[in-house]
């Protein structure tokens, strides 16, 4: 079993980066937020799950080892595979998905790309008490679960376009508002069409 990974990001592709240790490459899968913030050559350590199936074997990258636990979490609850534990991870931070899964929060876990209502009521039902020592010192969500834009102004044209170019893809801004943002945050230059193709990475799709 590999437990973790050191090297240099040797190539950076559409769901994860080909990881160069010198004599050995790696393809691992990252989420969506990590590899928006690689750079080629960029020596990193991953934290890692190796998915191993019949005909196959995976890996799964993390920058830190708390991420790995929780992906490691997701796993265990039926309906979801390795693919959509990582969206889940690209989608929101491990802070909100771990207080809406304690808080019983099946709204916001149905935010993720391929949660559905059911999915979600099954999350919180077998992961609720694992997960509460975790939530301890967390600042609670709050609201009902109604929509509230992050800010009312945008700071530029960029990320009302991107915003607008999300939707007619079939995104409510619910689900990608944050992942703009944020995506906007890290690469300030980027114009709409740059800031579509790096949310729509991040977002693992």
């Amino acid at each position: 079993m590999i437990a973790f990974i050191r090297g240099n990001v040797h190539r950076i592709q559409e769901d994860s980066i080909l990881l160069d240790t010198g004599a050995i490459g790696y393809q691992v899968y990252v989420s969506g937020g990590l590899l928006s913030m690689l750079e080629p050559e960029e020596e990193i350590l991953l934290w890692t799950h190796q998915h191993i199936k019949e005909d196959s074997q995976t890996l799964f990258g993390f920058a830190q080892e708390k991420e790995l636990a929780l992906f490691e979490k997701f796993l265990t609850v039926s309906g979801i595979g390795p693919k959509l534990a990582l969206t889940m991870l690209s989608a929101k931070s491990p802070r909100e998905i771990i207080l809406a899964i304690t808080q019983e929060r099946p709204d916001i876990l149905s935010e993720v790309p391929g949660i559905g209502a059911k999915t979600a009521k099954r999350m919180i039902l077998e992961l609720k008490d694992k997960l509460l020592s975790e939530a301890e010192g967390l600042e609670p969500l709050v609201g009902t679960g109604q929509y509230e834009p992050v800010v009312e102004n945008y700071e530029s044209d960029a990320i009302t376009e991107t915003l607008m170019a999300l939707e007619t893809l079939g995104y409510t801004k619910r689900e990608v508002e944050r992942t703009v943002l944020r995506v906007a945050e890290q690469h300030q230059d980027a114009d709409a069409g740059a800031l579509v193709t790096l949310t729509l990475r991040a977002i693992g799709r």
